[in-house]
C-alpha cells in the first residue's frame, strides 16, 4: 500500500472518530483541533490527521480560522439545513430513479429493507441505521446522476452518526421499514407524484427524529 492511499485509510478511519465525537458533543464547539496532538492521539502521522480535517470541513463539522482548525458541532439549525437539502436531493433522485432504475436497483433496494426488518428484529440500532441508509444509497446510484449520489456521499456520514444516536423504539424501526416498502413499491409503479409525496413524509419524520436527537445530545452534555 502506497503512503497516500493508506493516509486516506487512516484519514476515513480518523474523521469517523471525529464525527462521532463531535455529533456526540464528546468535542464541545469551539475545541482548537491541534495536528501534532491528534496525530499523537491516534499514533499516525499528520497526513492523515489533515485528510480527516478536511473531510470535517466540507461536512461543516469543523472550520479553519487563522489560529488553526476548530469544532464546530451540530445544532438544531445545521440539522433543518441539512434536512432540507436532502429532500431537494432525494426529489430529484426519486423522480430520475423511475426513469432508468434496472432490476438490480430494486434488488439492492430490497435488500435493504430486508436487513432493516432483521436489524429491527434483533434491537440492533446501528445496523439499522446503516440499512436505512443502504436504501437511499441505492435510490441515488439508481437516479444514474453522478453529481448529485456525491454530493449525497458528502452529507451521508454525517446523517448515519446522526441515526446512531436516534432513541427509535421497536415501533418506529417497524414504521421506519414500512415507509422504505412503500417508497419502493412507487418507484417500481413509475407514480412520481405519489413517490415524491412519500419522499417528504418520510423525510419529515427523519427530521423530527434527527432533531430530538441533536437536543437530547447537547442536553445530556449540559448536564
Amino acid at each position: 500500500m502506497n503512503f497516500a492511499i493508506q493516509s486516506s485509510v487512516f484519514g476515513d478511519q480518523i474523521a469517523a472518530d471525529l464525527r462521532l465525537r463531535i455529533v456526540s458533543c464528546d468535542l464541545e464547539s469551539g475545541t482548537h483541533l491541534v495536528e501534532g496532538m491528534l496525530a499523537e492521539q491516534y499514533n499516525v502521522s499528520r497526513a492523515p490527521i489533515r485528510e480527516a480535517l478536511r473531510q470535517l470541513e466540507s461536512e461543516g463539522l469543523v472550520e479553519s480560522r487563522k489560529r488553526g482548525v476548530f469544532v464546530v458541532g451540530l445544532t438544531d439549525a445545521d440539522v433543518e439545513e441539512l434536512m432540507q437539502l436532502r429532500e431537494t436531493l432525494e426529489i430529484l433522485a426519486t423522480r430520475l430513479a423511475m426513469t432508468q432504475s434496472k432490476d438490480e436497483d430494486w434488488a439492492a433496494m430490497q435488500g435493504a429493507i430486508d436487513r432493516m426488518k432483521i436489524a429491527a428484529a434483533e434491537g440492533k440500532s446501528a445496523e439499522f441505521a446503516q440499512a436505512d441508509l443502504e436504501f437511499h444509497d441505492a435510490v441515488y446510484e439508481a437516479s444514474g446522476h453522478k453529481r448529485l449520489a456525491q454530493t449525497w456521499k458528502l452529507y451521508r456520514n454525517s446523517f448515519y452518526v446522526i441515526l446512531q444516536f436516534s432513541k427509535r423504539t421497536p415501533q418506529e424501526h417497524e414504521e421506519g421499514t414500512a415507509s422504505h416498502e412503500v417508497l419502493l413499491d412507487l418507484l417500481k409503479a413509475g407514480q412520481p407524484e405519489s413517490a415524491v409525496a412519500a419522499v417528504s413524509q418520510h423525510l419529515r419524520g427523519t427530521r423530527k427524529l434527527f432533531l430530538d436527537a441533536v437536543t437530547q445530545m447537547n442536553a445530556e452534555h449540559l448536564s
